[in-house]
């Protein structure tokens, strides 16, 4: 989604809708701010997407430094 069409987590609209999810699904905003915590229980389910997706794949880490990297976006949400 990111790359295909450009969306920014960062933009206001994008925002709160995040906001909007997030407290639709009873879920806190500050689980994000641990993610960088749990890069190796993520990094066990990689051989399963690795055997399910067809092409060719970057590194587990090459995905993973992405989603952090666009979650940045979304630090504000869950310092308030």
């Amino acid at each position: 989604m990111v790359t295909r069409t450009g969306f920014r987590f960062g933009a206001p609209a994008n925002l709160e809708l995040a906001k909007l999810i997030f407290a639709a699904k009873q879920v806190p905003l500050s689980l994000l701010g641990g993610i960088m915590e749990q890069r190796e229980y993520h990094r066990t389910d990689w051989p399963s997407v690795q055997m399910t997706t067809s092409g060719e794949l970057e590194e587990f880490d090459y995905y993973f430094d992405f989603v952090v990297r666009e979650i940045e976006a979304l630090h504000a949400l869950w310092m308030k």
